[in-house]
């Protein structure tokens, strides 16, 4: 009987210190908390009042997207944390981003910008020391797509390009789009499926979510949300801005003339050499 009684002591302590903790996390500007599982931080982190917004630093990539997945299953919310990843490579060395960290990190500052709902941002402190793409640049390079609005599909294509999506034939992969007479198929990195918008002329006649793997339409959908999937964006204003920088790195540097040239045309052209984002 008395291993019962202290069994139930201890777990009368713990609940105590639990509350304890929840209570100073609410009221106070700062709470140090140690020696607590990841999962029991996303647990302690799920019961504060759900208009707490909250930054969530971790050590790494691998416990950021841990944490944000226990945040979304201990609050039941798809969107209650999201994820924004840190930048594997350092801005000195010419090697490609992480494609996919890339639109990930640009789903979460869409999310962000047009005010929609979460509670946590997760994110490893590496992500600190880097820039993001500003805000006023994702607004323009976003688009809400609506059954039965009117768009310019010159426009849509265009956003699309300068956003970084791939023109392919055939749209399988996120960050990707096709364009087939009346048809246009996108995959915005954020959406459970691809879309397919029908259109007359300018029109949104529907949208139809379909399967990447076979092609086919499944249900209607009312809007998707089309956003930058790069950090580093190819409208007119990141253009001039960029050639505006290198061509005074260039000067800096006493690189020869013709690889001044190459690397401008390459940037007017939209082929961003390695290490481009670096220069966010």
């Amino acid at each position: 009987m008395s291993d019962a009684y202290a069994v139930e002591a201890a777990l009368e302590r713990a609940s105590a210190r639990w509350s304890d903790a929840l209570r100073a996390i609410s009221t106070q500007p700062r709470t140090d908390l140690s020696g607590m599982a990841p999962s029991a931080v996303a647990y302690l982190a799920s019961q504060l009042p759900p208009a707490r917004r909250a930054l969530v630093l971790t050590r790494d990539d691998a416990a950021a997207r841990e944490l944000a997945r226990d945040l979304r299953s201990f609050s039941g919310d798809a969107d209650a944390a999201l994820y924004y990843p840190g930048y594997e490579n350092s801005p000195f060395v010419d090697v490609a981003p992480d494609r996919r960290a890339s639109m990930q990190r640009l789903a979460t500052l869409f999310h962000l910008a047009h005010g929609l709902p979460w509670r946590f941002v997760v994110a490893p402190l590496s992500a600190l020391a880097r820039r993001t793409t500003p805000r006023d640049a994702i607004e323009r390079s976003s688009m809400v797509v609506r059954a039965e609005d009117e768009i310019d599909r010159d426009r849509l294509v265009r956003v699309l390009v300068e956003g970084g999506y791939v023109r392919v034939p055939v749209v399988e992969d996120p960050g990707t789009f096709a364009v087939r007479g009346s048809l246009i198929d996108v995959y915005p990195p954020h959406a459970e499926q691809p879309a397919r918008i029908d259109l007359d002329d300018w029109l949104v006649l529907s949208i139809k979510g379909f399967d990447p793997d076979d092609q086919r339409t499944l249900d209607p959908i009312a809007e998707i949300h089309v956003h930058p999937v790069r950090d580093a964006l190819h409208g007119d204003d990141e253009i001039a801005l960029a050639k505006l920088r290198v061509r005074d790195l260039c000067d800096e540097m006493n690189l020869p003339t013709r690889q001044t040239k190459q690397l401008l045309e390459d940037l007017e052209s939209g082929r961003l050499y390695l290490g481009a984002e670096a220069y966010l």
